[in-house]
């Protein structure tokens, strides 16, 4: 309780050094001048309104110091998200990020065929050649399974003999 105290009372004294500074006396007057402005366009507004602007103007100047506090919060944190929406259309992150996750699709996508045109090719240079393969392999099981076949045929008169 004693800290809060002295909290509040080193508030206090710095507000009031503020307070007699050069800077918040032209800051006040501004101030001063923009809360007359603003009670003059409420004003206006009541008339233009009508009875639902008097109602909303009454609302208004009801509603305690926190309550105005909270509602011009409320009403900056609109405006930075509406100006941080207009900066990022401005940049254009989200064509950019379109962009570069569509280029990176396609990349992808061409890796992918390439790979399917190199196994393509494999099947076909495979099927043409399994003719050959399977050529070579009854060639191999005869001449194992019979080898003087074998010798019959590598010996040089095989060919006078078929002849």
């Amino acid at each position: 309780m004693e800290q809060l105290a002295q909290y509040t009372s080193t508030v206090k004294l710095l507000a009031q050094e503020a307070l007699a500074s050069k800077l918040a006396t032209k800051t006040g007057a501004a101030l001063q001048a923009t809360g007359a402005a603003l009670y003059l366009w409420g004003e206006v507004l009541l008339i233009v309104g009508g009875p639902p602007a008097r109602k909303w103007w009454r609302w208004q100047l009801a509603l305690s110091p926190q309550e105005l506090y909270i509602e011009a919060g409320v009403v900056g944190a609109c405006f930075a998200l509406y100006s941080l929406r207009r900066w990022l259309k401005r940049k254009q992150f989200g064509a950019r990020l379109k962009r570069t996750v569509r280029n990176w699709r396609r990349a992808a996508t061409a890796r992918y065929r390439a790979v399917q045109d190199y196994v393509a090719h494999q099947s076909r240079l495979a099927a043409f050649c399994l003719p050959h393969a399977c050529y070579l392999g009854v060639c191999y099981l005869v001449l194992r399974t019979f080898p003087s076949l074998g010798v019959f045929l590598c010996e040089g008169n095989t060919v006078n003999t078929l002849a």
